[in-house]
């Protein structure tokens, strides 16, 4: 008897001393060298359902200085689409469709007679994505869309599809904007309010809204958006750039468009969500696993959707991003994106294991960190995720919490250390316009001054300069930036445009 008590507290023991090991390696993770930098956001990591590391970084609004939390409320973004799918998936349970039913048997004047509710929910359309949209707002730019302009828009584009429906797979918001539109269709209510009814509530997701239905400034624990951080996006090539005109759009005259993005919630509104989903609360678990099985092609061709570098080849169920690689168990998944914010969920079905993360700076980190937290979690060694960090987002973040004097001096202090920082012009002038597209103005010209300083013979930084003034309305500044730009290279043809027009102004 005293053999048998003693093991079961060795094994007791054992357990914890590896609960701790784990705790401490996620802790590593998120704070380490380069990794804490990154996110801008908050993390919540269960097992079981029980909440066993939770830790927020940075702030949910800059001039505020209010701290990410637990509790903050985020843009879910494309996570959406699991909720749009569990929805359609409830209707079919109670028998209101069929899966192969062409969505055109309830919408008639859809334009497309192939395409079904299946290839909507498996991006297998073939439907162009947002693109469709954008010829009407160049025409009416005031232009708001609701679920009621989806279709018209399709036909008003008039454009053939990208292949026949079911023979590829094409990522498009726009299935899922239908299949909103079929809910509320089939259930003669609102989309918001099936889902409040049916999944919000049931799942005791009580800080859950629709961005249309509910003003930011009303949400005290909503994030602020921002765009500062996409420089520093893993993916991240001197050639990225930022379309203003059609991000403004996406904000503007997209906003209202729903089942493929715009549901705002919680990290613990998300956990309330999965143990919902993944506990057969909202769906039978016959039907569960029919989303989370990957779909096949026309000619049952196995395809791989997309990949992350950190957990492997992904494929794609209804709703789902389902892991190829099944050695830590059943890894399904979804990511968001939305300007200024990206969210990344993550569940071992095998394990129940949920990862939660959310950065709202625009940086797709919680992808890949997302990742390497599910190694952790399953005792799999994880990589460093930078091996060098960007001087120019060190200098950023100072200046936004300290001021230029203090960033100043942080860049003095480290840009000799190039075994572990990198400080290049073009990051520094990416960084500048991103401040500049965010109307932080005066830390936009405080960073191109810098890269000045840095590269006083740089014709673009002296252009680059000159855009920060004269959106500011320092014209004679900025004329005087656009001369020496164009003295450092005569061929610099967007100054001479840009001072051709201001100088014709004066």
């Amino acid at each position: 008897m005293k053999k048998t008590c003693l093991l079961y507290f060795i094994s007791i023991w054992c357990l914890q001393i590896h609960a701790q090991n784990i705790v401490e390696r996620l802790d590593s993770l998120f704070t380490a060298h380069g990794n804490f930098e990154s996110l801008n956001g908050s993390v919540l990591i269960a097992e079981s359902g029980k909440v066993i590391y939770q830790r927020s970084f940075g702030f949910s609004n800059i001039d505020e200085k209010k701290l990410n939390s637990a509790t903050s409320s985020f843009n879910i973004a494309s996570l959406t689409k699991t909720f749009t799918s569990t929805a359609i998936l409830q209707l079919l349970e109670k028998e209101k469709l069929h899966l192969d039913d062409a969505f055109q048997k309830y919408f008639p004047s859809f334009p497309c007679p192939a395409i079904t509710i299946r290839n909507l929910l498996t991006h297998t359309s073939g439907l162009t994505d947002l693109e469709t949209y954008f010829h009407i707002i160049d025409s009416l730019p005031n232009k708001i869309f609701t679920q009621d302009d989806i279709i018209p828009a399709i036909i008003h584009l008039n454009r053939p599809l990208k292949f026949k429906p079911g023979d590829d797979f094409d990522y498009c918001n726009i299935n899922y904007e239908l299949l909103a539109l079929l809910i509320q269709h089939l259930t003669k209510t609102s989309f918001p309010e099936y889902i409040q009814k049916h999944i919000f509530k049931p799942a005791g997701m009580a800080h859950s809204y629709f961005n249309a239905l509910k003003p930011a400034s009303a949400d005290t624990n909503r994030v602020t958006n921002y765009m500062v951080a996409t420089m520093y996006d893993s993916n991240y090539t001197p050639t990225d750039s930022i379309d203003d005109r059609r991000t403004k759009q996406v904000f503007r005259n997209l906003k209202n468009l729903m089942g493929d993005g715009n549901i705002i919630s919680t990290e613990e509104d998300l956990l309330l969500y999965s143990k919902a989903l993944f506990g057969g609360k909202l769906l039978r678990l016959q039907t569960l696993a029919a989303i989370l099985t990957p779909n096949r092609l026309n000619n049952d061709k196995d395809y791989t959707v997309f990949s992350n570098p950190k957990i492997g080849k992904l494929q794609y169920g209804f709703g789902w991003e389902i892991v190829a690689d099944t050695s830590n168990g059943k890894i399904v998944s979804h990511g968001g994106h939305f300007p200024g914010v990206w969210t990344s969920f993550v569940h071992n079905i095998s394990k129940d294991q949920t990862i939660i993360i959310y950065d709202n700076t625009d940086w797709s980190g919680p992808y890949l960190l997302s990742g390497m937290a599910i190694n952790i979690l399953n005792n799999k060694p994880v990589a460093s995720m930078l091996s060098e960090r960007m001087l120019a987002k060190v200098y950023g973040q100072t200046l936004i919490k300290e001021g230029p004097e203090a960033a100043f001096a942080k860049l003095i202090e480290l840009e000799d250390d190039t075994v572990h920082y990198v400080l290049r012009e073009r990051d520094m002038n990416q960084l500048g316009y991103q401040f500049l597209f965010n109307h932080y103005t005066l830390q936009s010209q405080e960073t191109f001054k810098m890269n000045i300083f840095l590269h006083p013979n740089s014709s673009n930084a002296y252009d680059s300069y000159g855009d920060a003034l004269a959106t500011n309305g320092e014209k004679s500044e900025a004329i005087i930036m656009y001369k020496k730009a164009i003295f450092l290279d005569p061929k610099n043809t967007e100054s001479i445009n840009k001072l051709k027009k201001l100088t014709e102004k004066n």
